[in-house]
């Protein structure tokens, strides 16, 4: 198991760092949408019909199809806006046991609302919408 209780980062660590690289605050995925389309640049989501029916690395593969995660990404769930938590920093070669065992580290899904997986280095977000969409963003 992928012990990522040490991984936590701060809020205010995390702010400071994606404002610099991406130039704007991060506080929700709502952030990421609304800068975008305020640059009019637009984002091509993609649509899970039946996300609620599938695993969370189901989830996962998906959005790999997109593009593939390399280096070290933060990852912002619903779990990371509890007490105590905050992004978490994993290696991608992480990811996979982080996304099989979030339910029982933290007590929900992976995939429970909206998810992003920030990579500085490539400057880009993996985004899951809780609606059952998702994108992979490299636009900024």
């Amino acid at each position: 198991m992928t012990n990522v209780e040490n991984n936590v980062v701060l809020w205010e660590s995390f702010h400071a760092l994606f404002k610099s690289c991406f130039g704007f605050d991060y506080r929700s995925l709502e952030d990421i949408v609304a800068a975008l389309e305020s640059a009019n640049i637009k984002i091509y989501w993609h649509s899970l019909s039946n996300w609620e029916d599938l695993e969370d690395l189901d989830i996962l593969h998906e959005m790999l199809k997109l593009h593939v995660i390399d280096g070290e990404v933060f990852v912002i769930t619903e779990a990371s806006n509890d007490d105590n938590n905050g992004p978490f920093q994993l290696k991608a070669e992480e990811l996979e046991a982080f996304v099989k065992n979030h339910l029982s580290q933290y007590g929900e899904c992976f995939f429970n609302g909206d998810v992003a997986i920030v990579s500085l280095k490539n400057k880009s977000v993996w985004a899951f919408h809780h609606e059952g969409v998702f994108a992979y963003i490299d636009q900024f």
